[in-house]
């Protein structure tokens, strides 16, 4: 095999080992949907009682939230990448106010 001129016609001419198709292309296309696991149902889908049992489950989750955030074994204070000892307070104040 002689040498090609540039790559370009080298590329234009070699053909891949691999066989590769294009990404696009009209072949079969999945849906996306899966029978097994159906798509959750919006809140207006819902029936009355399984709200009602979301609705506690949403209660549960913030109570169980503000337990940990005021339990007996947390942490007053934090070393902060300075050095620094800051209670918990002001490293939430801190943070609360670079998110606004």
């Amino acid at each position: 095999m002689e040498e090609a001129d540039s790559f370009a016609q080298e590329f234009d001419t070699r053909i891949p080992s691999n066989h590769a198709k294009p990404a696009l292309s009209d072949a079969y296309q999945h849906s996306g949907k899966d029978a097994k696991h159906p798509k959750r149902p919006s809140r207006e889908e819902l029936s009355e009682d399984e709200r009602r049992r979301m609705d506690k489950e949403e209660e549960d989750v913030q109570r169980h939230n503000e337990d940990m955030e005021h339990r007996h074994g947390r942490a007053a204070s934090q070393i902060t990448q300075d050095g620094k000892v800051e209670t918990i307070d002001e490293m939430e104040e801190v943070r609360f106010k670079s998110e606004e």
